[in-house]
């Protein structure tokens, strides 16, 4: 088994403890008689929403295809995003951009032009993640916060940046991508450089970006309705897009635990939210996420693997 084998399986129990310590703490029990109460058709609805959230990923991609000159279908790209988030589930975050590439290369896309294109998506996510970020830091917290936040930004965006448009680090991700057999990479920097200067494209991406974080920060809220309980949207949305950004940082299996502890955390100093009510929202929406996970998968399973 290899190093990575091992350290996403290190990952998802890592995640899986954090978790078990996190109800322990709250209680089986008083979850389980929160849950019991819940409205279904409220998740049924955030399901839909998930939904649209990766049709609209897809989409994203789709756009910056174009500026390189590719013509594939968007239903075929949608398709391959929805793989790559449902093995994003059960790995860390940072196997979906990967799968994402190779996938791609499935449907033509040129490894270099596949970097370039998951690339210049990430960075312009993360740009929006962290603006929204900022503004909640600039509502809840003090101004000093805001300026160390404001600075960890700026230095995160020029790294991502370096790497992406110098040629100078293709090498270095080069030798990574070797040891998956992967070769003849070279120039995804130039391809980058290229699907940057397309202003329009990049603006639609943005505005969909924006969409798309809001539309699944809210889907929490929408469980926490389910429940029957009720809070500020606006500060909801805002704490819900840091447990975002939180749960992205590579600890654990797709934020796994992390996101969990982070929402019960936050919800309950910031908004003073009951920790059993928020615990068992974001367990509804995991396990959500999961049982959306596994449809897509044997939706994939029957139509290409499974003979007629």
């Amino acid at each position: 088994m290899g190093k990575k084998k091992i350290l996403s399986i290190i990952e998802f129990i890592f995640g899986l403890i954090i978790l078990f310590v996190l109800i322990r703490k709250i209680g089986l029990k008083n979850i389980t008689d929160t849950i019991a109460d819940v409205s279904w058709l409220y998740v049924l609805i955030g399901g839909i929403i998930v939904i649209i959230v990766l049709i609209l990923g897809g989409w994203n991609i789709k756009i910056l295809s174009a500026c390189l000159g590719y013509r594939t279908k968007a239903r075929k790209i949608i398709e391959k995003y929805i793989l790559c988030w449902v093995i994003g589930q059960a790995f860390p975050v940072r196997i979906f951009s990967l799968s994402l590439v190779l996938l791609l290369k499935k449907e033509k896309i040129r490894l270099k032009d596949g970097i370039a294109i998951t690339l210049v998506d990430k960075i312009i996510t993360f740009i929006v993640m962290f603006l929204l970020v900022i503004i909640g830091v600039a509502h809840f917290f003090k101004i000093g916060n805001i300026l160390f936040y404001g600075m960890f930004f700026s230095l995160f965006i020029a790294v991502l940046g370096v790497f992406t448009f110098s040629s100078r680090w293709e090498n270095a991700l080069m030798r990574v991508l070797a040891r998956f057999k992967i070769k003849k990479i070279k120039g995804f920097s130039s391809a980058a450089k290229k699907v940057v200067r397309c202003k329009k494209e990049i603006i639609l991406n943005a505005v969909l970006t924006l969409i798309r974080i809001f539309i699944i920060a809210i889907v929490p809220y929408i469980i926490l309705l389910g429940l029957h309980r009720y809070a500020n949207i606006f500060e909801f949305f805002l704490i819900s897009v840091m447990i975002s950004t939180l749960a992205s940082l590579p600890i654990s299996a797709a934020g796994l635990g992390i996101r969990e502890v982070g929402a019960v955390t936050l919800y309950s100093s910031l908004m003073h939210l009951d920790p059993v009510v928020i615990t068992s929202t974001y367990l509804i929406f995991l396990v959500l996420k999961y049982a959306l996970a596994i449809t897509f998968l044997a939706g994939h399973l029957i139509k290409n693997i499974i003979p007629n």
